[in-house]
């Protein structure tokens, strides 16, 4: 096993966690007009860290198994990119689902080979 390529792999799809939310909180502000549109983006960024935390989260004590765990990781990536391609913003959109969908895909690569 190549332990050099999965270190760096698990840091570019922490990356991508990280991404996650701040896509979400860009996109449903570019979704909702007016004033109060930060306060809906940071309380939906909240319920998504909180899902994160319970079910997907390594060290999760609820956490979902392969399959169930990489469809719920890709189901999020691709809800949020297409919030931000609703949102006027495609191929931010487009180009974060692929690439953080394909990154999580890699993280498992290790154990299919």
């Amino acid at each position: 096993m190549d332990t050099d390529r999965v270190r760096l792999i698990d840091m570019v799809a922490f990356a991508c966690e990280i991404a996650t939310f701040v896509v979400l909180i860009a996109a449903v502000n570019l979704l909702i007009n007016g004033g109060k549109s930060w306060l809906f983006a940071i309380g939906s960024a909240v319920l998504v860290i909180a899902g994160w935390a319970r079910w997907i989260a390594p060290n999760a004590d609820h956490r979902l198994a392969d399959p169930a765990l990489f469809a719920a990781q890709a189901g999020l990536f691709l809800t949020v990119g297409g919030l931000m391609a609703a949102g006027g913003m495609f191929w931010v959109g487009f180009v974060f689902a692929v690439v953080a969908t394909c990154v999580f895909a890699l993280t498992r690569w290790d154990r299919m080979v």
